[in-house]
């Protein structure tokens, strides 16, 4: 039994989870998924950008070891089941930090990945809760509501101001009628 084995029968037992791989069954999981796919599966619930960019560095980081060639973010999505918007979106995110480089070819459109300075992985921030849809739509409605207020406010300064105006308008007209 490889460690990688070990390790999942470990986690299968700490987490209280009746065990589908043990010594008797060398192969729980179908002969189609790989233990990359597995790995993400069972153990990268957590999926904060500093967890994903590690992931997307080894998974750079195997494909050229399998391949002895450096994957396109196609391949990478397929290996790591990310969706292509997903991958490319992460991708891009790390290559402007300078973790990865992308690097398109002609006139082809797939950009192969490579790893410029994994180090960088560092300076992300860590435990950073991802914001959920609900909290950017009330974060949108709080701003929404705040803008209107501003309006209103606005409105009724130039409100104020207009009957201020009158009023000096109108004391004026009646000094001018009162002097005659």
């Amino acid at each position: 039994m490889t460690n990688f084995k070990k390790m999942l029968v470990t986690f299968f037992k700490l987490n209280g989870e009746k065990s589908q791989w043990d010594e008797n069954c060398p192969e729980p999981f179908p002969a189609s998924e790989s233990y990359v796919t597995i790995y993400i599966r069972l153990f990268m619930k957590n999926k904060d950008f500093y967890s994903t960019s590690h992931l997307i560095v080894a998974a750079i980081r195997i494909y050229e070891y399998q391949n002895a060639a450096n994957p396109s973010v196609e391949d990478l999505c397929k290996a790591l089941s990310f969706s292509l918007e997903q991958g490319y979106f992460i991708c891009k995110k790390l290559s402007e930090i300078g973790i990865i480089d992308m690097v398109v070819k002609g006139g082809t459109h797939k950009a192969r990945l490579f790893v410029n300075d994994y180090m960088k992985i560092e300076e992300i921030p860590r435990d950073t809760e991802e914001i959920t849809l609900q909290e950017e739509i009330e974060r949108f409605q709080n701003s929404k509501k705040d803008f209107k207020e501003q309006i209103e406010s606005f409105q009724a300064e130039k409100a104020e101001r207009q009957k201020t105006l009158f009023e000096e308008i109108e004391n004026k007209l009646k000094e001018g009628l009162n002097k005659k």
